[in-house]
C-alpha cells in the first residue's frame, strides 16, 4: 500500500510538500514513541525536520535531532489510497474507555482526507487522530480512545442497579424528591424524610460520552429525570424536569444529561440537556426548572452518599391498639433513643429489627 510520513511536531508531510511523501531510503527502521507516533533512524540518523517549519528556509531538509513523542523527531506513517483517488465513502467510529465502546457514530468523509475530528459535545476528551492516517476507499472502522474529561463526584452505573451507588442530591441546599403526583420537583426540602427515603435516593446511569439518565429508587426501574428539551417561560423558568416512563417520553424530551464542572461550590456540577448546553437545570421559585441564561449558584448541584429501604428489608406492624404492640417489645427510634410506647407511625427498632410502623 501506499504510505505517508507526517511530522507530529508541525503538521509537515516528508518531501515538505503537503499531500504527497516518500519513504526513507533502506534500512530506515521505526522506534515507537506514542499512539502512532515513531522516531525515523536512518544509519544512526533520528530524522528531525530543521526550522520547525518544513525544514529551512524553502530547502525543506531534514536533520538529524533525537526527539520525543509529539515533537519535530516523531512521525505519524499513514496510510492513504493512490495519489488521485476520489470519492466518499463511510466511516464508523467507536468511542472507547477501558475496552468499552461508550457510543458509536458513521460519518461521510472525503477518500485521502484527514479523519474528521471526533465530536466534541461530549463530557469526554477523544484522542487524537492524527496517527490513523487519510480515509481509504474500503469501509473504515476507527476505535477513538476516550478519557472522561470532568472529575465526577459521583458514580456510574452501566443499569438499574439496586446496590450500586445511589445519592441524595441538593440544589441551593434543598433536596431533590420523588412525588409520583407532583407535576414538578419542589426545593422545599431541608433533610432527607428518613421515613421515606427511598424517594430521595437518586443514582446515574451511563458514561460521560453518551451522557447520564437520571433515576430515582421510589419511582422505580423504567423511570428517568426528563422534560421538554423546547424552553417555556423566562429563561426556561416554567420547564419541570420530572421523572417520567422512558418508553412512552415524548420526541422532544431528553433522555440524557451531562454534568460540567461548577466553579461554585466544591465537588458542585451543571446538569443540562444533551445536546443542549444552554439547557441548565436551576432552581426557579423553589421548583426544579432551568435557567438558559448562563450558570451559578442556583443551577450548582451537590450529592452526598444515600442509602434506600430494599423491599423485606423492615417488617410492618399493620394494626397497633392504644399505641401498643401485642406483646412487649424493646423499642428505639432513629434517633437511638428507646421509648415506652409508639404513638404515631414511622420506623422504629423493636426487638433489634428495622420496622415500620403504619
Amino acid at each position: 500500500g501506499k504510505y505517508f510520513f507526517k511530522n507530529a511536531g508541525d503538521s509537515k508531510y516528508m518531501n515538505g510538500k503537503t499531500g504527497s511523501a516518500s519513504v526513507p531510503s533502506t534500512g530506515a527502521t521505526l522506534t515507537w514513541l506514542a499512539t502512532g507516533q515513531y522516531n525515523i533512524v536512518s544509519n544512526g540518523i533520528t530524522m528531525h525536520t530543521e526550522g520547525h517549519s518544513e525544514g529551512a528556509g524553502e530547502s525543506g531538509n531534514i536533520v538529524s535531532w533525537g526527539g520525543s513523542a509529539n515533537s519535530c523527531s516523531s512521525w505519524y506513517l499513514l496510510t492513504a489510497e493512490a495519489p488521485g483517488t476520489t470519492g466518499t465513502v463511510a466511516t464508523n467510529y467507536n468511542y472507547k474507555n477501558n475496552g468499552t465502546v461508550w457510543e458509536s457514530e458513521t460519518k461521510n468523509q472525503q477518500i485521502n482526507t484527514p479523519y474528521a475530528a471526533p465530536t466534541t459535545a461530549l463530557g469526554a476528551d477523544a484522542a487524537s487522530l492524527q496517527g490513523y492516517g487519510l480515509v481509504r476507499a474500503s469501509q473504515n472502522n476507527i476505535n477513538v480512545l476516550c478519557t472522561p474529561n470532568n472529575e465526577l463526584p459521583f458514580n456510574l452505573e452501566e443499569e438499574w442497579n439496586e446496590d450500586g451507588a445511589w445519592y441524595n442530591v441538593t440544589l441551593k441546599g434543598s433536596y431533590l424528591f420523588y412525588d409520583e403526583n407532583a407535576t414538578y420537583i419542589a426545593l422545599n426540602k431541608s433533610s432527607v424524610d428518613e421515613n421515606d427515603k427511598n424517594a430521595f435516593a437518586f443514582a446515574f446511569i451511563g458514561n460521560p460520552y453518551k451522557g447520564y439518565k437520571i433515576v430515582n429508587y421510589a419511582a422505580g426501574e423504567g423511570k428517568i429525570l426528563s422534560s421538554s428539551t423546547t424552553m417555556s417561560g423566562a429563561q426556561g423558568g416554567s420547564t419541570f424536569p420530572v421523572l417520567k416512563d422512558e418508553v412512552t417520553l415524548p420526541g422532544d424530551h431528553n433522555v440524557y444529561w451531562i454534568a460540567t464542572k461548577s466553579p461554585n461550590a466544591t465537588n458542585g456540577f451543571y446538569l443540562h440537556q444533551k445536546g443542549y448546553a444552554n439547557n441548565r437545570m436551576n432552581s426557579r421559585d423553589n421548583k426544579l426548572a432551568y435557567w438558559t441564561g448562563g450558570a451559578d449558584n442556583g443551577s450548582t448541584f451537590l450529592v452526598t452518599e444515600g442509602s434506600i429501604e430494599k423491599a423485606g428489608d423492615t417488617t410492618a406492624i399493620k394494626e397497633i391498639a392504644d399505641g401498643y404492640s401485642e406483646q412487649e417489645q424493646t423499642i428505639y427510634d432513629l434517633q437511638g433513643r428507646k421509648i415506652e410506647r409508639i404513638t404515631a407511625k414511622g420506623i422504629y427498632i423493636i426487638n433489634g429489627k428495622k420496622t415500620v410502623v403504619e
